[in-house]
């Protein structure tokens, strides 16, 4: 259930720079979400759906790019 805090603080920031540069709407907001991270990419894109209704987001797309994990063997 973290990912909804995740994507609450997500909203959050993109509101905070939405403030900043005096934007009017936003059209898409992209993420990076690592394999490892224990975050479920899916769940984060349900929460953004429902959380950001009613702001300055309501119905930006989500991009979500997952970063594969990466092994070095020396």
């Amino acid at each position: 259930m973290h990912e909804l805090a995740i994507t609450e603080g997500l909203l959050r920031s993109a509101q905070k720079e939405t403030e900043k540069y005096n934007v009017k709407k936003v059209i898409n907001i992209k993420i990076k979400i690592g394999e490892l991270s224990g975050v479920m990419p899916q769940l984060i894109q349900e929460y953004f759906n429902i959380v950001s209704n009613d702001t300055i987001a309501a119905g930006a797309e989500l991009i979500i790019e997952k970063i594969p994990i990466t092994v070095k063997c020396l």
